[in-house]
């Protein structure tokens, strides 16, 4: 199980009349509402987000702290404990340091967070603290995802904390942190902003701003990736952990046709066309890739399987798919001629019935697409059986990759031809 860390990206304050030139000063100090009706008085939301965390037993193993130059960074003073924050020391600290934050002068040695004031902070254990780039053009937008990545380990769950950094960089903050998902197996499981915009302001109490846990933005580019992964592969399983009621026969159908054994997928899929939601009201993208996915299975209303598997053999072949493009559009011809021979498909043949079909192939193909499926077989078998007797016929295709797509182009036109016959 990997770490859990809170990221807080830190941006400048609002304008308090002490800064410099006008620049602003200070973060608000309010008490934010977490779900849970916890609440916690602070400026920095960082600490009270921490405290949340820790009140509600999950504890960030680290927090990962990142800013410009002219970030708040002062506003840690805020999360000291009140012994420490009036020694002349932790005062002198924090005044050179808010200077700093105004002049946008902050270096790196001034956030040493193995040393006082900064080791007595409650998240000083496992503390980061980082200064990035304000990300004005591309090569600063580069250094922030290598500052950012480096502070993040394979497994990493992430609480995304989006408060007070600049409006830019919370975007490229959960951009970068959701793509790691595959790269680094890095989740980000929450998105968290303090909205002050939002605050209930009362004339003789204190400000309360609502803190909006953000986490389903993050489960939307999950879905996005599993819905990439069925449109590019035709893998409608990937699908399946958004479908719970649905999900078995999702996965069970999913996994024959990707076996090209479609007639053994056609119970679950038959039960997924007359089941399977076409509207999901209470979420709009489910609802749409629920409507995408009713008419995944049609075809189980009219039985044509050879058409099902030439279907998904085209979309692979779209998407450069070739090797199981092959298999399958290979499949689709025996298919076709098993339900020819036999009046049905069966879901296994012994070799008399295999014999059966490659005769009837053999016998009822015409002449130019004949040419076409002997040579599509030759192709199938040397790449699954690396069958060496033929190669030299399937070697051309092999080498070329122009060669291959046009005759699979002409492959595919042959079938669709000979089926719709």
């Amino acid at each position: 199980m990997g770490r859990l860390v809170q990221v807080s990206l830190l941006g400048r304050g609002r304008p308090a009349g002490a800064g410099v030139d006008g620049r602003p000063a200070c973060y608000e100090s309010v008490v934010y509402r977490f779900p849970g009706e916890f609440e916690f008085k602070t400026p920095l939301f960082a600490y009270g987000l921490w405290c949340y965390l820790e009140a509600s037993d999950r504890r960030p193993d680290t927090v990962v702290l990142l800013g410009t130059a002219g970030s708040m960074w002062d506003a840690l003073w805020e999360a000291l404990p009140e012994g420490a924050q009036l020694s002349e020391e932790t005062l002198a600290w924090h005044a050179a340091l808010h200077r700093a934050c105004l002049e946008h002068q902050v270096t790196p040695e001034m956030l040493d967070v193995t040393s006082a004031p900064l080791d007595a902070l409650p998240f000083s254990r496992g503390l980061q603290a980082a200064l990035i780039p304000d990300c004005r053009n591309e090569t600063d937008i580069i250094r922030f995802c290598e500052i950012l990545m480096s502070q993040l380990e394979p497994g990493d769950d992430i609480l995304l904390d989006i408060t007070h950094g600049y409006r830019h960089l919370p975007v490229l903050a959960a951009f970068l942190t959701t793509s790691l998902r595959w790269l680094r197996g890095i989740t980000v499981r929450g998105v968290f902003y303090g909205a002050l915009e939002m605050a209930g302001r009362c004339a003789d109490g204190p400000t309360v701003a609502p803190v909006l846990d953000l986490g389903y933005a993050a489960t939307l580019f999950e879905r996005g990736a599993a819905c990439a992964t069925y449109e590019i592969t035709g893998r409608y399983g990937a699908l399946a952990p958004f479908f719970p009621e649905q999900a078995g026969d999702m996965l069970t159908a999913d996994y024959y046709e990707n076996l090209t054994q479609t007639a053994r997928a056609r119970n679950a899929a038959l039960r997924l066309a007359n089941s399977f939601p076409g509207t999901m009201q209470d979420d709009p993208w489910l609802a749409a890739v629920a409507a995408k996915l009713a008419g995944e299975w049609r075809w189980t209303q009219n039985s044509q399987l050879h058409q099902r598997m030439l279907s998904q053999a085209e979309n692979l072949f779209r998407h450069g798919e070739y090797f199981k493009s092959i298999a399958m559009l290979h499949e689709s011809f025996g298919l076709y001629a098993c339900k020819r021979v036999f009046g049905e498909y069966k879901e296994s043949l012994n070799e008399r019935q295999r014999e059966d079909i490659r005769d009837w192939l053999g016998k009822n193909l015409p002449a130019e697409r004949q040419k076409v499926f002997d040579l599509l077989r030759v192709l199938r078998n040397v790449l699954i059986h690396n069958n060496h007797h033929n190669q030299r016929k399937a070697q051309p295709l092999i080498e070329d990759r122009t060669r291959m797509h046009a005759f699979l182009k002409k492959a595919f036109a042959a079938a669709r031809a000979q089926f719709n016959a």
